[in-house]
């Protein structure tokens, strides 16, 4: 219902917020602000009966205006900025989302610690992970320090401050990989309660001497019978009076008085007589009671002795006839292997060394397997394979969710916790956008949105004067003009009364009658009439620009695969799943096995691994030529990515991704499907499975398996025969699954030695040899083999020895020290020689040691002496008597005489 005005004319009208009804002509109807062509509110409007309310987004609060809004101000956030945040220090307050969290913590209120040693990046390899609140430290396993971001072993021996166990009185400390042990001493072994105790070298047969031994503590001294003296080796015995001259006895080695007075031939300990005058060796391997290995089978009998072999596992003790387990640190052969396992390790093994947890490969177990890249894992096209250290795991894409037991799209917009955005949120499958309110632009690097000053880039409506808001504008009249309902045009407070002329409308303007023009026009040269503008000519629009509303505005337009920004000057290229004009059209493009949607033509780009035109298709890389794999392989073809599986006797090299030979072949296989035979080197005998004993056993799967079918397929030359690692010589196993999977290289036969650059096996003959050196070494530790003394000086006298040999014409293929005593240096060594660089090898051998025991040799710079030879358990002799005199003068009443090369003492006969 309209009112009545009073004043000289009554006239009717409408209340404020009201206008007339075109329908009823004495009816108001409401006027909605909200829908004028500039809203009265900066943001939000809701139309009232009769008037109008301004509300925020969130993150702004209402001014006193009640219409203007303003950014929310910390610690204030949300809703009217009705929120506080409590970020305990550990983030900042965003306006809208409240608490954004640093890196370490989470939460509403920051918290809840994160987890970094949930990812497997946190720290490098090598390092064990230790979350703590708000952070995280990466450190070395025990028995490594850290150097230069890396893990390196500790000498737990060497470095003083470290607390070592060992009891160094009885002990010595042997460092390992990642740890140490405690051996015992030289002279010591462990016994039932794992104490060092001494070692009785003369009754456990372990020493050294040619006739009597007598114990002593950590070591043993060597004795002669009657008619005998101790030679300076300290060890051999020589004759410096025959106790059988008068009955002619023809003794081989020595005549003694036995118990009764009588005379008697005796032989050297390792020896027994044979009739009444000769010795031969005792082979002691042969009856369980001379057989002192514990391990019987490795026993190896030798001239005058025998020598004890443990199996893989465990190594000699100092005792040389006891086999012990390798210690936590240590495996293999002799246990000469260290484990140096890597995390991946489940537990070191102490015949095959590391052996690696589910997830985990590499000789250390240092190598994670992924599980992703290789085809173990597959998982739905929703999910993607996450690798993970020793193992993966299938999770859903980002933006999607587990219900039911499958990936659905999340709707990171319903909640603010689950976005980032700084204003409006729009869901997409598998993700969101971030969009702003109307009268903000959105910073794609930021993520935020600022208020687009429209007066400033001319895309406001008005008529007029623009006072820019936020969020929004205002528009604003000249002097004389007032704004009219609809916000956008101004209209004159006074009308002109005598100019009736103007194309469009008319003012008195500051007492002057005055012709106006509409937005989009200007007046002409006459002052009467309105021409047009272009407003293009300014050229705000970034791509391209259309007039509009009857040339009386502008619009800003966007090339295809782009849409306008909130500002309507910029363009943006579409987002990830749209396309086309104005970005109106969705992507088909399944977001997990696409590169990208082309924002034009809405084109699939596929990844690797997928084809078709909606990249749906699955690609079969293995019919590819050349095949994606190494050689050596086989390509097995997968969803969207395919494996290579190397060739039986192969393994993959994780870091050239290559396949290299595994040495190993299962065997038993061949076993059950063929049955064994073989023809007997001395008979015709056919020997098969059920007629094989355990030593026949072993040869014949080392001859079959072993030889012909690794050298038949060319991973050893065919001069090379196959020798297993794991199984030391002499030494065979009960079952034959004990060496199921053997690792295996090419190798000799036991008298052969690789040679010519490994291609070939050369027959070889081997003689061990005891030699006393004039060099004083007292102040040398000799009794730990590792030590750096022990090491220097065996290489020293392994080069000297083999040049001085090879200068006597001797073909030395090998040269190995087997063990060094102190006082004067005493050097056990076994010497190889080429067997058809001469007729007689050990006779050339032996001559070549007494040239050398005449010319001494060049150890450490300077020339020593040597002082005593044992070739093979017998006094080498010198071949000249000043040799002899020097080293062992003969005693009175004897003199020196050369015979069949040696020179002897023999007893002056009078009158001679």
């Amino acid at each position: 219902m309209q009112v009545c005005i009073p004043g000289e004319n009554i006239t009717c009208g409408c209340r404020l917020g009201f206008k007339p009804d075109p329908t009823s002509i004495n009816d108001c109807i409401d006027v909605d602000e909200c829908k004028y062509g500039n809203q009265p509110c900066s943001q939000q409007c809701n139309n009232l009966d009769g008037s109008y309310e301004c509300s925020c987004y969130t993150g702004y609060k209402l001014g006193l205006d009640k219409v203007s809004c303003s950014a929310c101000e910390a610690p204030y956030y949300g809703k009217d900025c009705a929120s506080t945040c409590q970020c305990n220090g550990r983030g900042y307050c965003d306006p809208v989302r409240g608490c954004v969290c640093n890196n370490n913590w989470s939460g509403a209120n920051c918290e809840l610690d994160v987890d970094e040693c949930l990812l497997p990046t946190t720290c490098n390899q090598g390092f064990l992970c230790f979350n703590s609140l708000g952070s995280y430290k990466c450190e070395c396993p025990a028995g490594y320090n850290i150097d230069n971001m890396i893990c390196k072993d500790v000498n737990e021996c060497s470095d003083p401050t470290v607390n070592i166990t060992c009891d160094l009185s009885l002990e010595v400390c042997r460092n390992n990989i990642g740890s140490y042990s405690c051996d015992c001493k030289q002279g010591y072994s462990r016994n039932q309660f794992q104490v060092c105790v001494d070692i009785d070298e003369c009754s456990a047969d372990i020493d050294k001497c040619e006739q009597v031994c007598e114990n002593k503590a950590g070591s043993y001294n060597c004795l002669c019978s009657s008619g005998f003296v101790l030679s300076d080796d300290r060890r051999t015995c020589v004759l410096v009076k025959d106790a059988c001259i008068a009955l002619k006895l023809n003794c081989s080695y020595g005549c003694r008085l036995n118990s009764t007075g009588g005379q008697e031939c005796f032989c050297p300990k390792g020896y027994q007589l044979t009739g009444q005058e000769k010795c031969e060796d005792i082979n002691e391997c042969a009856s369980d009671q001379s057989n002192l290995c514990s391990n019987k089978n490795g026993c190896i009998n030798t001239n005058g002795s025998f020598l004890c072999t443990c199996e893989v596992g465990f190594k000699l003790d100092n005792d040389n006839r006891s086999c012990i387990a390798c210690n936590s640190g240590t495996w293999g052969l002799q246990c000469a292997n260290s484990c140096a396992c890597g995390l991946g390790a489940d537990h070191c093994d102490s015949r095959t060394g590391c052996v690696c947890k589910a997830g985990y490969t590499g000789s250390y177990c240092d190598q994670d397997l992924d599980e992703c890249s290789n085809g173990a894992l597959k998982c739905n096209i929703t999910e993607k394979c996450i690798n993970l250290p020793g193992t993966a795991t299938c999770k859903c894409l980002d933006g999607f969710e587990i219900v039911n037991g499958s990936c659905k799209d999340v709707n990171e917009c319903s909640s603010i916790t689950t976005n980032n955005c700084s204003q409006r949120c729009e869901n997409t499958e598998g993700g969101y956008r971030c969009m702003c309110y109307s009268g903000y632009t959105h910073d794609m690097k930021t993520n935020t949105c600022h208020d687009i000053d429209e007066c400033q880039l001319q895309t406001s409506s008005c008529e007029q004067l623009c006072i820019n808001t936020e969020g929004s504008y205002r528009c604003s009249c000249n002097s004389d003009l007032f704004l009219q309902a609809d916000g956008l045009t101004c209209k004159a407070f006074t009308p002109c009364i005598n100019t009736t002329d103007c194309s469009f409308d008319c003012a008195n303007i500051n007492g002057t009658e005055t012709c106006l023009c509409p937005k989009g026009r200007k007046l002409a040269n006459n002052s009467k009439t309105c021409e047009d503008i272009d407003l293009c000519a300014s050229i705000v629009c970034r791509f391209g620009c259309l007039e509009t509303k009857g040339n009386t505005s502008f619009e800003c337009v966007c090339a295809p695969g782009q849409v306008l920004d909130n500002d309507g000057v910029t363009c943006n290229n579409c987002s990830a799943d749209r396309w086309g004009v104005n970005c109106s059209m969705p992507c088909n493009c399944p977001a997990n096995i696409t590169e990208r949607c082309d924002n034009v033509l809405g084109t699939c780009y596929c990844k690797t691994g997928w084809a078709g035109s909606q990249c749906n298709q699955d690609v079969d890389e293995c019919t590819r030529s050349p095949s994606p794999c190494p050689t050596l392989s086989k390509c097995t073809n997968t969803i969207g990515a395919f494996t290579c599986l190397c060739e039986d006797g192969y393994i993959l090299n994780l870091k050239s991704s290559i396949c290299e030979s595994k040495y190993t072949f299962i065997f038993w296989l061949y076993i059950g499907r063929v049955l064994l035979a073989k023809k007997s080197l001395n008979s015709n005998i056919l020997v098969t499975l059920e007629t094989l004993n355990q030593k026949d056993m072993f040869f014949l799967v080392y001859e079959l398996f072993f030889y012909h079918s690794i050298v038949e397929i060319g991973l050893c030359p065919a001069s090379l025969a196959v020798y297993l690692v794991e199984l030391p010589p002499f030494s065979y196993y009960n079952i034959l699954s004990e060496f199921l999977e053997s690792d295996y290289e090419c190798a000799c036969q036991t008298g052969y030695l690789r040679t010519n650059n490994d291609t070939k096996c050369t027959e070889i003959s081997s003689f061990n040899y005891s030699v006393t050196f004039s060099w004083d070494v007292s102040a040398k530790n000799l009794d730990d083999k590792n030590s750096q003394d022990c090491k220097d000086i065996s290489r020293e006298v392994e080069t000297q020895m083999t040049k001085k040999l090879k200068e006597k014409n001797v073909d030395v293929l090998q040269f190995i020290v087997l063990q060094l005593s102190k006082g004067s240096l005493i050097c056990d060594y076994t010497v190889s020689v080429n067997t058809s660089s001469s007729s007689d090898p050990k006779t050339s051998l032996s001559n070549a040691m007494k040239v050398i025991f005449s010319e001494g040799v060049v150890l450490n710079g300077t020339t020593v002496m040597i002082m005593g030879i044992v070739e093979d358990g017998t006094t080498v002799q010198p071949s000249t008597c000043d040799v002899k005199q020097r080293i062992d003068p003969c005693k009175d009443k004897y003199k020196c005489v050369v015979q069949n090369n040696e020179a002897v003492c023999k007893q002056s006969i009078s009158g001679a």
